[in-house]
């Protein structure tokens, strides 16, 4: 078994006592060219996005070619963050990306197998900052046919400004009736027991927006009232988006 690459020459020669007439044909020569199953990594290429949001989950794929199959790591520059690995048979890159403190962030693959090794250039991955909305309700007092309303505070506990429309969604519980809202820059309507609420203006960062749901109490007296709120856009904390309280109805 040939243990290295290249040309093998194997000749081979019949013959008898020397009384062949035509000696020339008594011999064959055969070249063999042995060629080496491995090869060095190529072709590094790493696949993900160039941005990604602060906050959000970031996911990138390193391939290469080479045998045997290489494996995968990060080059010691420039500094990846801590929070970024590697798997070293998949090549998949991923991290959650702070909240905050994280403009940008780069780094550097390198594959490898028993032939060699390539090294990608340098991934930079651009950290856009969005906002991260709060909801906050206040449980009200609710009395058997009476007016009542839910205090909605919405805080934007990001330094950066919303863009689009900010939304509040209360789906009001059976046992009461929308009857109206207050806030300024809000506008709210209502289908059936679902009221929809929006902002007129964008929410900039480090401030908070009220706004009260009005309703009328038709429950019993005793009955338990649960109600929830939403706000959207959803952003990278999601479970502060929303917020439930609870009433007993009074007399």
């Amino acid at each position: 078994t040939p243990t290295v690459s290249g040309t093998l020459e194997n000749s081979a020669l019949v013959g008898a006592d020397g009384s062949d007439p035509e000696p020339s044909n008594n011999t064959a020569i055969v070249n063999i060219v042995v060629e080496d199953p491995t090869s060095p990594p190529s072709n590094l290429i790493v696949s993900g996005p160039t941005s990604v949001a602060a906050g959000g989950t970031y996911s990138a794929t390193a391939n290469a070619a080479g045998a045997p199959a290489p494996t995968f790591s990060f080059e010691s520059t420039p500094t990846r963050p801590t929070w970024l690995q590697i798997d070293p048979v998949s090549g998949i890159v991923s991290g959650q990306v702070p909240a905050t403190g994280v403009t940008s962030f780069s780094y550097r693959v390198r594959a490898t197998n028993t032939r060699g090794s390539a090294v990608s250039p340098t991934i930079t991955v651009t950290v856009n900052r969005i906002a991260d909305l709060r909801l906050d309700m206040v449980p009200p007092l609710l009395f058997v046919g009476l007016p009542s309303a839910y205090a909605i505070v919405v805080t934007n506990l990001s330094t950066v400004a919303t863009s689009g429309v900010v939304t509040i969604t209360d789906v009001l519980p059976a046992g009461l009736t929308y009857t109206g809202f207050a806030g300024p820059g809000w506008t709210c309507a209502a289908v059936g027991q679902r009221v929809t609420c929006t902002l007129a203006r964008p929410l900039s960062g480090r401030s908070i927006t009220a706004l009260a749901i009005a309703v009328r109490v038709t429950a019993a007296s005793g009955a338990v009232i649960t109600n929830t709120a939403t706000v959207a856009p959803t952003d990278n904390a999601p479970s502060n988006n929303s917020a439930t309280v609870r009433s007993t109805v009074r007399r």
